[in-house]
């Protein structure tokens, strides 16, 4: 797991990994969105009934990968109430979010592939939508600690900022 002495430290590097993973995906939608804008949408690499196919597969897909990153991270969220001492609820909450910031992310390049390769904006919708979930669970301090069960001692550390026993 990553070391941190600091909430800062921890909260920068949450962060750090949120915004990188958004990143990660928001360049490649960027440039396929462009090229649809520049030479249109019916040059699409692939033609046919194979498109229709390939949509709804990927959609299925989608729709499954965005349920199980929520549920799981609920569901991983409700372990953290047996943990006590406050690193290790930092670490399993980073863990936790982990895996829903990156199921999320291949919701999101998942739209980006079908985009390109169907050029159906159905794709487009279905990445805003990922990008709009991600966004409600940002890593922001007053959600973390919404979020985590944590004593007062734990909240002041938290706030300001304080090192991490």
């Amino acid at each position: 797991m990553y070391k941190y002495q600091t909430a800062e430290e921890y909260y920068n590097r949450i962060y750090i990994v949120f915004n990188g993973l958004i990143a990660i995906t928001l360049v490649p939608f960027v440039i396929v969105f462009l090229d649809i804008e520049k030479n249109g949408a019916s040059n699409a690499p692939l033609q046919g009934q194979l498109t229709i196919f390939l949509s709804i597969g990927l959609s299925l897909l989608y729709c499954l990968l965005l349920y199980i990153s929520v549920s799981r991270y609920k569901k991983g969220l409700s372990g953290i109430q047996k943990i006590s001492p406050l690193r290790e609820k930092l670490n399993h909450y980073y863990s936790v979010s982990l895996k829903k910031y990156l199921g999320l992310t291949f919701c999101c390049l998942l739209c980006v592939v079908g985009l390109f390769l169907t050029r159906y904006f159905l794709f487009s919708i279905g990445y805003v939508l990922a990008l709009v979930v991600l966004s409600i669970g940002r890593p922001v301090l007053n959600s973390i600690m919404d979020r985590i069960p944590l004593s007062d001692t734990e909240i002041e550390i938290l706030k300001n900022k304080d090192t991490i026993n």
